[in-house]
């Protein structure tokens, strides 16, 4: 899946203009998890409305991708449960479909609870799930992660990396955290304010899905070293976050 030439102005009341993203080109491939990882105010909030088609390219361009997006503070509506969440993105789900999805989400003998007064973590489960109900080409997570906890956020981890194996789901998380980046992705993206053209990127393998066996593993311990040089040769190193 190829995104290329992306560009975005944006035009400030005193009539400065400013070029966020200029002719920006990656490829996600298809089937995996892979991050953009780049820093607060870099453009990748912006560049993943652009992907989603809630923003405008430069030349007026919407993208058709089929495409989910899920912001850094996970949706839902507090007057419904988990089903009817899930039902909102997609009413035509038949009873199979829907336990499916709450089943891949892990949120079984919670379909009749309300998201209210939940956690970060609940609600970003029943927002995948809605994101699933329209099978969607990719998922986009903008930070989702930023404001949980860390067993939260480890948990969130370890539920992406699960989702990926079991669906096969398209993801691209954009995050400005290292470790989150590193311990569910199978390629990383490094993007800065000012990126053009390619944007370079690093490959990810471990032999084990499970989050904590990656984190006490030397590969990651390695992954961590390379992507810090890579980082730092991109001029971006201060701008990340390395631990969870």
């Amino acid at each position: 899946m190829k995104f290329e030439n992306i560009n975005k102005t944006f035009t400030y009341e005193n009539g400065l203009n400013v070029k966020l993203l200029d002719d920006i080109s990656f490829e996600v491939k298809e089937g995996e998890v892979t991050s953009l990882l780049a820093s607060t105010g870099s453009g990748k909030s912006t560049l993943l409305k652009i992907l989603s088609g809630l923003e405008l390219e430069d030349a007026g361009n919407r993208n058709e991708t089929k495409a989910c997006i899920i912001p850094s503070q996970p949706s839902s509506f507090p007057w419904m449960n988990v089903t009817e969440n899930i039902l909102f993105a997609n009413d035509k789900l038949d009873d199979q479909t829907q336990k499916k999805l709450v089943h891949l989400v892990g949120l079984e003998g919670y379909e009749n609870h309300y998201p209210n007064n939940k956690s970060l973590g609940f609600r970003f489960r029943i927002a995948i799930a809605r994101a699933l109900a329209v099978n969607p080409k990719i998922i986009l997570l903008d930070e989702p992660f930023a404001a949980m906890d860390q067993k939260t956020k480890l948990e969130m981890l370890q539920l992406i990396v699960d989702l990926n194996k079991e669906t096969k789901t398209t993801i691209l998380l954009a995050t400005s955290n290292l470790s989150e980046a590193l311990l569910v992705s199978q390629t990383i993206l490094f993007m800065k304010k000012g990126s053009t053209g390619n944007l370079p990127s690093e490959k990810v393998e471990y032999s084990s899905t499970n989050i904590s066996d990656r984190m006490n593993s030397s590969s990651y311990s390695e992954y961590l070293t390379s992507s810090e040089k890579l980082a730092k040769s991109f001029a971006t190193h201060q701008s990340f976050t390395i631990s969870l």
